[in-house]
């Protein structure tokens, strides 16, 4: 995911949609497995964009999948620190 974000997200090209369709199968499955429902919808729409060849919509979907794997970052990471402070409160409740 971080080669494709950190890639060009203007002037896609007809190789750019192959390898655009290809990410955003991947960043679909990948959301889906960890419960981004908003990213995966967007890659979907996005692959199906890339697939179809309408490079301007596969762009605009980028940008949106960009601002959504960030959205799902922040979510993952808030979870994560509370997993984490409930394990750390189960272990002292534990040792009392």
């Amino acid at each position: 995911v971080d080669s494709w974000r950190d890639g060009p997200t203007t002037g896609l090209s007809i190789a750019d949609a192959v390898a655009s369709r290809r990410q955003a199968h991947t960043i679909k499955g990948a959301a889906a497995s960890v419960g981004g429902e908003r990213l995966r919808r967007v890659a979907a729409e996005m692959e199906v964009a890339a697939r179809d060849g309408d490079l301007k919509t596969a762009e605009e979907q980028m940008e949106e999948m960009l601002a959504q794997f960030s959205q799902l970052a922040v979510a993952m990471e808030a979870g994560r620190t509370a997993d984490l402070a409930e394990d750390a409160a189960r272990v002292e409740a534990t040792a009392l």
